[in-house]
């Protein structure tokens, strides 16, 4: 590579000055400059610019890194694609990712909807402080269904996309270096945990058994029993129960319906790929309604679309996981018990076995999937009873015990 050159240049019209004035429209205000040429002699010429240095030493210490950078491979070629541009390519590469389906959807969603607001600028241009930015208006309003702003845990999630759009980036030579990293750091306080306990979900459960609907008394019997996410709910088969062990084995999950095509994925982690004890109360809710599921499929003959799923429409449809979300609301409003989301069924789960029926911590784990018995004392140890007064007594039983003997 050739060495190229550092000079003086006009602020007004761009030439290269060699005297005390620009010999060209008489300027005399100046910045340094350097140019480097990219390829080896002989070679077509291409070159790189840059300039706007206060001083001579600062263009050659410049023109030195870049240089260094080409020469181990790290020089990243200019460019004027926006982030728009390249956030719309990367959104349309995910399709080809190894990633979970609600991920995708996810993070198809933050590109269009909230990082927008950095589509304008030149991708090689975008700052810390342009992110920065971005994340404090949507702190303020960025929650386009209310005007409101964004928690700071959805906040995140935005970013952990853009971060990883933009390590990408780095990885195609689009980018010298992810501005997004470290920029900010993950919320400290974590959102409170709602749940019911055993006596709100059964006012619940007794109020859903009234209106007859078997399909939802199997749904929320299973869901607080066992813990499961709504999507491996939604996906469980038939073929996933055990009768004759009376277990159930979690073996995908379904994401998302685009276009009226259901999209099934693996569990959520290697670990969510589990088998779970079923109650006796579970297996019989489980019985009664696949004997009307039956009944509908007979119904509905060759127009039923048979595939294996337990909890689906009358005519075998896969659910909407949204519309079991809004679903499920209606009926806490109905049934006058405290509103709480639906994934709050797995919180009441854990709760319910760790607080009113003393599951160990690690049983509840493995039941709900986690990757480590640590994440779930993380999440649901402050809503234990405290039994240090408690376990000191008994010590001191222990004691006096001993004294006797």
């Amino acid at each position: 590579m050739r060495r190229g050159s550092v000079f003086r240049r006009c602020t007004a019209c761009k030439r290269r000055v060699t005297g005390r004035k620009c010999a060209n429209c008489g300027g005399e205000r100046t910045t340094w400059a350097f140019v480097v040429d990219l390829e080896p002699p002989g070679a077509p010429r291409r070159q790189v610019m840059r300039a706007g240095f206060a001083t001579k030493g600062e263009a050659e210490a410049e023109k030195a890194k870049l240089q260094d950078d080409k020469a181990e491979g790290k020089f990243v070629e200019p460019s004027r694609l926006t982030v728009a541009l390249y956030l719309e390519s990367w959104r349309k590469g995910l399709e080809l990712e190894d990633l979970r389906p609600n991920t995708r959807e996810e993070w198809d969603g933050y590109v269009r909807n909230h990082l927008s607001r950095l589509g304008p600028i030149r991708l090689q241009q975008l700052s810390v402080q342009h992110i920065l930015d971005c994340y404090a208006e949507l702190r303020r309003s960025g929650n386009q269904r209310t005007g409101g702003g964004l928690s700071p845990k959805s906040v995140w999630n935005v970013h952990l996309c853009l971060s990883r759009a933009l390590k990408d980036a780095v990885k195609r030579r689009l980018l010298a270096d992810n501005p997004a990293r470290g920029a900010i750091r993950p919320p400290k306080d974590k959102p409170d945990i709602q749940f019911w306990t055993s006596v709100e979900f059964t006012r619940f459960l007794a109020w859903n058994v009234g209106r007859g609907d078997l399909h939802d008394v199997a749904l929320y019997q299973l869901a607080v029993q066992t813990g499961m996410r709504r999507g491996e709910l939604l996906g469980l088969r038939w073929s996933d129960i055990d009768w004759e062990a009376r277990t159930l084995t979690i073996r995908q999950s379904l994401s998302v319906r685009r276009q009226g095509v259901a999209r099934y994925g693996p569990p959520k982690t290697r670990s969510s790929r589990r088998t779970i004890d079923l109650s006796g109360e579970s297996a019989a809710a489980l019985t009664v309604w696949g004997w009307f599921q039956d009944r509908h499929r007979r119904e509905w003959a060759e127009l039923y679309q048979d595939s294996g799923l337990v909890f689906c429409h009358e005519n075998g449809v896969a659910h909407d996981p949204r519309h079991v979300d809004r679903r499920f609301l209606k009926h806490v409003a109905g049934a006058g018990v405290k509103r709480i989301r639906f994934h709050d069924l797995r919180h009441s789960s854990a709760v319910i076995g760790l607080r009113e029926l003393g599951e160990w911590p690690d049983e509840v784990s493995k039941r709900l999937g986690h990757e480590s018995v640590g994440f779930t004392l993380d999440t649901y140890s402050h809503l234990l009873p405290q039994r240090g007064k408690e376990i000191a007594s008994e010590f001191d039983r222990l004691v006096e015990k001993r004294r006797a003997a």
